[in-house]
């Protein structure tokens, strides 16, 4: 990821990465994504793009642990 310069790049390349099961039980979850290094945020963009797509998921909150300068 290192060597894609563009922000949209890299969600793009990135939203495929992930996924969610289809069979999760009960209503409608809400997610907390922790991650430990927030550059571009493109990661999690890519991540809260993919749970936002399903209906099983509600609201998407989001921790960094540090941030790159």
């Amino acid at each position: 990821m290192k060597d894609i310069a563009l922000r949209e790049d890299k969600i793009h390349a990135l939203v495929n990465a992930f996924k969610i099961n289809d069979f999760l039980p009960g209503g409608k979850f809400n997610v907390l994504l922790i991650d430990d290094l927030f550059d571009t945020g493109s990661s999690l963009e890519a991540a809260t793009q993919v749970l936002k797509s399903s209906a099983k998921i509600g609201n998407v909150y989001v921790a960094t642990v540090t941030r790159k300068r």
